[in-house]
């Protein structure tokens, strides 16, 4: 059996149900398109572009932080990134850098009193 993209349904963590299960193809969920009772709006997208358009940016390879996949929902609990091998979270720490906000295409990192924005480059 050929398993692609739109067809993997990954196992359900314990305490999860079919109904709250998001079951949208990775591109629906990069795009903004979360399905039924999403209350965000292109407009917040936007927003968040705008209030880190002035961040410094940092390469990943300066950081020591090596961004596998992003996976951007309009709900920032949906959001995640794959960085040195382990997902993360906003609010995570991963190569003494704490993950401060995921955006669709760039992470923004802080280390002590310094921010970066570091971009997302699909390989």
């Amino acid at each position: 059996m050929e398993v692609n993209e739109e067809s993997y349904i990954s196992p359900k963590p314990s305490g999860e149900t079919d109904r709250n299960r998001d079951t949208a193809p990775a591109n629906a969920i990069r795009s903004g398109n979360s399905g039924a009772g999403s209350t965000s709006s292109a407009a917040d997208s936007t927003q968040d572009f705008l209030a880190y358009q002035s961040t410094p940016e940092k390469s990943s390879r300066d950081l020591g932080l090596d961004i596998q996949a992003l996976v951007w929902a309009p709900d920032p609990r949906g959001r995640m990134a794959m960085i040195n091998g382990n997902i993360i979270r906003t609010g995570e720490i991963v190569n003494e850098n704490a993950v401060t906000f995921i955006g669709e295409d760039f992470i923004i990192v802080r280390n002590g009193g310094d921010e970066w924005k570091v971009k997302f480059y699909v390989r």
